[in-house]
C-alpha cells in the first residue's frame, strides 16, 4: 500500500504555526504548560488523516493513538488494519 507517516507531534505543531483554529485551540492549553486535551488530538489527527485517507493512501500514524478515547475516536472514524504498540 501507499502509507503517509502522520506524527501527532509534527501534526500539532503544524497546525498551531499556521494558526488553524483547531490549532489555536491547542495552543491555549500548551500555553498553560497543559497537555492538549484528547478531543483537540482528535481533531487535529483526523482533519489531516481524512484528507490522505481520501486520496487513497494508507496512514502510517505515529504517537496517536495515545489514550483509549483517542483509540475510541480513531476505531469509529478509519478502518484500522494494524497496531503496533
Amino acid at each position: 500500500p501507499n502509507f503517509h507517516h502522520l506524527s501527532s507531534g509534527d501534526v500539532l505543531r503544524h497546525h498551531v504555526r499556521e494558526c488553524t483554529p483547531v490549532g489555536n485551540e491547542a495552543k491555549k492549553y500548551m500555553n498553560e504548560g497543559k497537555l492538549v486535551p484528547d478531543d483537540v488530538m482528535v481533531r487535529l489527527i483526523m482533519e489531516d488523516a481524512h484528507r490522505f485517507v481520501d486520496d487513497g493512501k494508507s496512514l502510517l500514524l505515529d504517537g496517536f493513538p495515545r489514550t483509549l478515547e483517542q483509540a475510541a475516536a480513531l476505531d469509529k472514524a478509519l478502518d484500522v488494519d494494524l497496531v503496533i504498540n
